[in-house]
């Protein structure tokens, strides 16, 4: 787990298929984050760079609404959902915050420096 600015992150799932490698961390600060980073052949197919990079931010009661559990229970619902499915997105996440009317912020770069900000 690595520290930064009051932040925790902690992988929950890591995964290699030849070259490509996809990669999603949970943050714990103020606010909690999916960080997914993925590069490779598959990446540089879907997003037309080598590496790419995403994060979802939520408040924690947002994250509670989205995921229909008590706010304590959020970062075990999440851990427990990735034990479950290795293969979830962030879209999969995403989905659940648009179904519950819960806001969240969206940002995503690439290895050309290029960025994407969603409030």
């Amino acid at each position: 787990m690595e520290v930064f600015m009051g932040s925790r992150e902690e992988i929950l799932t890591e995964d290699r298929q030849g070259e490509e490698r996809r990669c999603v961390s949970l943050i714990k600060g103020p606010s909690l984050s999916l960080l997914e980073q993925s590069s490779g052949p598959v990446t540089w197919a879907a997003y037309g760079s080598r590496r790419h990079g995403h994060k979802m931010l939520g408040s924690p009661s947002a994250w509670a609404q989205a995921l229909g559990v008590a706010e304590a229970d959020v970062t075990d619902t999440i851990k427990k959902l990735f034990d479950e499915n290795k293969k979830l997105v962030l879209s999969d996440f995403m989905d659940r915050f648009d179904g519950a009317g819960e806001r969240y912020t969206y940002i995503a770069w690439n290895g050309m420096g290029d960025i994407v900000l969603r409030n």
